[in-house]
Protein backbone atom coordinates (compact mmCIF):
# COMPACT_ATOMS: atom_id res chain seq x y z
CA UNK A 1 0.00 0.00 0.00
CA UNK A 2 2.82 2.27 -0.01
CA UNK A 3 4.52 3.88 -3.39
CA UNK A 4 7.57 5.25 -3.30
CA UNK A 5 8.41 8.29 -6.83
CA UNK A 6 11.86 9.21 -6.94
CA UNK A 7 14.08 9.75 -10.02
CA UNK A 8 17.24 8.13 -8.62
CA UNK A 9 16.03 4.33 -7.71
CA UNK A 10 19.38 3.13 -6.67
CA UNK A 11 19.15 4.71 -3.21
CA UNK A 12 16.89 1.53 -2.19
CA UNK A 13 16.53 -2.14 -2.14
CA UNK A 14 13.67 -3.96 -2.66
CA UNK A 15 12.55 -7.55 -3.19
CA UNK A 16 10.53 -6.34 -6.67
CA UNK A 17 11.61 -3.57 -9.03
CA UNK A 18 8.85 -2.65 -11.88
CA UNK A 19 10.14 0.28 -14.20
CA UNK A 20 10.42 1.38 -17.97
CA UNK A 21 13.75 1.91 -17.60
CA UNK A 22 16.86 -1.03 -17.28
CA UNK A 23 18.54 1.19 -15.45
CA UNK A 24 16.35 1.83 -12.35
CA UNK A 25 16.33 -2.16 -12.20
CA UNK A 26 19.35 -2.95 -10.36
CA UNK A 27 18.77 -3.02 -7.53
CA UNK A 28 15.71 -5.50 -7.08
CA UNK A 29 15.82 -8.82 -6.90
CA UNK A 30 12.72 -9.96 -9.22
CA UNK A 31 12.81 -7.33 -12.25
CA UNK A 32 9.88 -6.28 -14.65
CA UNK A 33 10.25 -4.00 -17.31
CA UNK A 34 7.46 -2.47 -19.01
CA UNK A 35 7.49 -2.83 -22.53
CA UNK A 36 7.79 1.31 -23.59
CA UNK A 37 9.26 2.75 -27.06
CA UNK A 38 12.98 3.35 -25.17
CA UNK A 39 13.58 -0.50 -24.24
CA UNK A 40 11.48 -2.44 -26.98
CA UNK A 41 15.07 -3.00 -29.15
CA UNK A 42 16.51 -4.84 -26.20
CA UNK A 43 17.30 -8.40 -27.13
CA UNK A 44 16.38 -11.30 -25.00
CA UNK A 45 19.92 -12.18 -24.63
CA UNK A 46 20.26 -8.75 -22.68
CA UNK A 47 17.26 -9.36 -20.04
CA UNK A 48 18.81 -12.87 -19.83
CA UNK A 49 21.91 -11.60 -18.77
CA UNK A 50 20.60 -8.92 -16.53
CA UNK A 51 17.23 -11.63 -15.13
CA UNK A 52 14.86 -9.03 -16.78
CA UNK A 53 11.26 -10.19 -17.12
CA UNK A 54 9.47 -8.14 -20.03
CA UNK A 55 5.48 -7.13 -19.30
CA UNK A 56 3.42 -5.77 -21.23
CA UNK A 57 0.86 -4.79 -18.83
CA UNK A 58 -0.43 -5.19 -15.13
CA UNK A 59 -2.09 -8.37 -16.33
CA UNK A 60 1.83 -9.72 -16.84
CA UNK A 61 2.75 -8.37 -13.52
CA UNK A 62 -0.07 -9.88 -11.70
CA UNK A 63 1.09 -13.21 -13.78
CA UNK A 64 4.60 -13.19 -12.81
CA UNK A 65 4.22 -12.36 -8.72
CA UNK A 66 1.66 -15.11 -8.48
CA UNK A 67 3.59 -17.75 -10.24
CA UNK A 68 6.34 -16.97 -7.36
CA UNK A 69 3.79 -18.09 -4.53
CA UNK A 70 2.83 -21.39 -6.54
Amino acid sequence: NNFIFMSNKTKIKYDIGIDDRTSNLENYDKKLLFTEFRNKKLTDEEFESKAIIRVNNWLDVKRELLQDLF
